[in-house]
This record gives C-alpha cells, structure tokens and sequence, in this order.
C-alpha cells in the first residue's frame, strides 16, 4: 500500500505461518501464528522483548509473556474469565451472577468491590471496598435516568423521544438544559446564562458563543484551519497540514511553530527540537536544539529506564530499575554532580508505600479500602499527616487543614487556621 508515495508493505509466509509488516521506514512487525487455530502466538518489534501469548485448550487467552513478564488468565466452568494474574504475583479473581453478569471483583489486597443490576442488564448499585454504595437509574430505554451519590443527594437526567440529554438537574436544584435542532445541538441554558452553537455544513461546527466572547472556526474538509476568538481576546489561531494531514504549522498572536514527521508519521520535529527515534522501532531517544540535549535509553519492554539531560554541560541524569509489573523500584538521580539513590516500594494494588533516599526512609503512605490515602510522610517537604475522607471521598481533613462541600460535591472552602479561601462554580 503505497500514500503519498509512502509505501507499506504486508507479507505472508504461509509456509512459516508468519505476516510481516513493514513501514515506509523500514521498521517492522512480525508475527507468529498457530496454523491450525490461526491464534497470534508471538509478535516480534526489533529492539524489543518478543511478547507471546498462550491459549488453553477452547482458544481462550491464558497467558501473555514478554521476557519475565507473565500475566495469567483462568476461567470458570462457565467460560467467564474467573482471575487475572500479574507478572508480580497479584491475583484479581471475579464473580458472576446466573447470567454471566460480574458481581464482584476480588482485588489483590483483599478488597471488593460489588455491582448489582436489574433485570435489563444496567448496573444500580455499585458498591466500593469501604461497603459504600452509588445508586444508578434507568428509564425505560435504559438510559441512565438518575445517580444518587452516597451523600451530595442524587443528580436527574432527562431524554427527548430521539434519546437525547434535554435537562440535567444537579442535588442543589440547578440545572442545564440541551436545546437542539431536527438534529444538532444549538444551545446550552445554564444558570450563568447561555453557550450557543452555530453550524456549518452538516455538523461542522461554525461558532460557539458564550456572552461577549465567541470562537469561529475555519475548515478546509474536515480539518480546523482556524479558530477566531472575539470578544475579551482577539486573536486567530491558525493550522496548516501537511499531505497526510498531520499538522505542520501552527501560528499566534505573530508567533509561528512548524512541526515535520518521518516517513511513518512519527513526529521529527517541533519547533527549533528535532527528535531523533530508534531506527528500528520508532522510540523516541533524543531531543535537541540549539542549546539543549534530552538522551534517554529504553529497555525491552519499551519504558525508559536512563535519561540524560544537558545544556553545554550535564544537568540531571538518572537510571531507573523496575519491577516486573513497570513500576519504578529504584532509581539512580544525579543532579549537579551530585548522586542520589532512591528505593521504592508498592502495596499489592500498585499504590506507592515507601521512598528512601541513600538508606534513609523520606515518603511513607498508607491508604484505606477504597484506595485513598490516610497518612503521609514526606521528610524532604516536611510533611507529617493524617487524611479522613467523606464516604464520597471527598478530602475533608488533611493535617489541619479541612474542607468543605457544596450541595452538588464540589468543593467550597478550604479553612487552614486563620486562611480561608472559597471556590465557586460555573455550570
């Protein structure tokens, strides 16, 4: 397949069971499959891990393996994926009503969260580590009609016949309301007044105006060429693309940036940067301009685990280990000339417990059922405190500091001694 005289190509070698996909740089994807089932068995990008996969014997998924990382994947007699295992060890199992619906997903530190739902499949309750539920309704095309928050109150939405959003009305009483055309959405009502939509061809749309202020958009087909805004800024926006259609330039209020791509569609170029990829799968190593040179090495899963960063003489540097899961578990800092090491660690769920910078213990976390965090220690900011969360976890003392809600859930004020400061809303 050849574009913009680009060319693709796909081979098949029918008789190694093998499709090979080359790109108009010449990288490469191959993959392996079973002959007889036709089931992918391995996929092969050069410069990286080889990643395999395993089936059972109805040809279901049951592994996935990329050097030493394997996840494992288990069925019930029902044919319903009853656990998945990760590469560290951590088990997820789930649980299945009569007809295959999930009830619940037993997490890896022995947390569950639970769904209930009605007879037309739609989930109405979910229910959180911390036994906290969410209500959920339905009208009688199973949209979702309603959500009642654990606390807040419960949130109202409202359909025309075409099934579409008219009104959303929020605990507090406010609401919004969508008004449309034979088709399209025109105006938004909002306490704060209204957002007007005007269209161009079809649904294209022409301007959006709110008050005062309003953006107007250029087309060129389906692509943006412009946005004009007028009002409390005046100012133009424009795009510009290349023979792909990626964009290529971009420019305001006198300023211009030009961006430019290799022959994969990679971007190449930023500005005065110019990023250097792997020739073989595309990674980005290194970001120059004039003065600055960003270098980073990858690993065979494709995460970064070294980055050097200069201007005419080193800046900061650091090296990264991880665990078979990507997570960072050490890393190697130097900045200045000066060296650092930090060890990480991580509960079953993925969520940071510890840091220790050169033996000495600097961050420290422990979190509830439902995943916020309780208490914190950071040495290097001087933190020591504890957290409570409402059963929306909503934040409400974080040390001394504490906060408060409004009838909808967001946040009003924020008290910390003698400073308050308090936050309004638009719609």
């Amino acid at each position: 397949m050849t574009v913009n005289s680009k060319a693709t190509t796909i081979s098949h070698d029918i008789f190694q069971s093998q499709k090979t996909i080359t790109t108009p740089e010449n990288r490469t994807l191959t993959t392996q499959y079973d002959p007889n089932t036709l089931l992918t068995e391995r996929v092969s990008i050069p410069g990286l891990y080889d990643m395999s996969y395993g089936y059972d014997t109805r040809g279901r998924l049951s592994s996935v393996n990329t050097n030493t990382r394997m996840t494992e994947f288990t069925y019930n007699a029902q044919g319903f994926l009853e656990s998945i295992t990760d590469p560290e060890d951590h088990t997820a199992t789930y649980d299945y009503d009569p007809v295959g619906r999930v009830t619940g997903v037993n997490r890896p530190d022995g947390s569950t969260v639970g769904f209930t739902y009605d007879r037309n499949g739609n989930m109405t309750v979910l229910t959180n580590p911390s036994t906290v539920s969410h209500g959920f309704g339905y009208n009688r095309v199973n949209l979702n009609s309603s959500y009642q928050t654990p606390i807040s109150g419960g949130y109202q939405y409202v359909y025309d016949k075409d099934r579409r959003l008219i009104q959303t009305i929020f605990p507090s009483g406010a609401q919004i309301n969508n008004l449309y055309d034979k088709t399209r959405l025109t105006r938004i009502q909002t306490p704060e007044g209204n957002i007007d939509y005007t269209y161009l061809c079809g649904t294209k749309v022409g301007s959006i105006t709110k008050g005062t202020n309003t953006i107007t958009y250029g087309y060129d087909g389906s692509l943006v060429t412009s946005e004009t805004l007028s009002g409390a800024l005046n100012q133009t926006l424009s795009y510009s693309y290349n023979s792909d259609f990626k964009l290529a330039g971009f420019s305001y209020a006198g300023s211009s940036e030009n961006y430019t791509y290799d022959k994969d569609g990679l971007l190449t170029g930023a500005g005065s940067f110019t990023i250097t990829r792997n020739i073989q799968n595309g990674l980005p190593e290194s970001v120059t301009d004039n003065a600055l040179n960003l270098s980073r090495s990858f690993n065979g899963y494709g995460e970064i685990d070294s980055q050097d960063f200069t201007i005419s003489s080193s800046l900061t540097s650091w090296d990264l280990t991880r665990d078979n899961a990507g997570r960072i578990t050490a890393k190697t800092e130097t900045v200045d000339g000066i060296t650092s090491n930090y060890i990480y660690t991580y509960d079953p769920m993925g969520r940071r417990l510890t840091a220790t910078k050169d033996g000495a213990l600097v961050e420290d976390y422990s979190y509830d059922l439902a995943g916020t965090r309780t208490h914190e220690i950071n040495t290097l900011r001087g933190i020591s405190r504890s957290l409570a969360y409402s059963d929306e976890d909503h934040l409400i003392t974080a040390g001394t500091v504490t906060y408060q809600y409004d009838y909808d859930g967001f946040l009003a004020r924020k008290t910390d001694g003698s400073d308050i400061t308090e936050y309004d809303y638009s719609s």
